[in-house]
């Protein structure tokens, strides 16, 4: 049986594979056609990660969808 990741995982996820690759907040929200709000805010775990931004979020960083996958 496949792990799958929490919430929690996705949030810290998403915020590593930003700082990784040394992007701020206002570069990863603009390459990612979404506010830097509402990165913060996913970056925190307040909204639930779209499908849509998942998958241009697998394109930036150059990972897997799979990677997104929640329980």
């Amino acid at each position: 049986m496949e792990a799958r990741n929490t919430q929690a995982d996705i949030r810290w996820t998403i915020k590593a594979m930003r700082v990784n690759q040394n992007m701020t907040l206002d570069q990863a929200a603009s390459q990612l056609c979404i506010s830097k709000s509402m990165l913060a805010k996913l970056e925190r775990g307040e909204r639930r990660l779209s499908l849509q931004t998942a998958r241009a979020m697998s394109h930036l960083y150059g990972v897997s969808l799979d990677l997104f996958a929640e329980q």
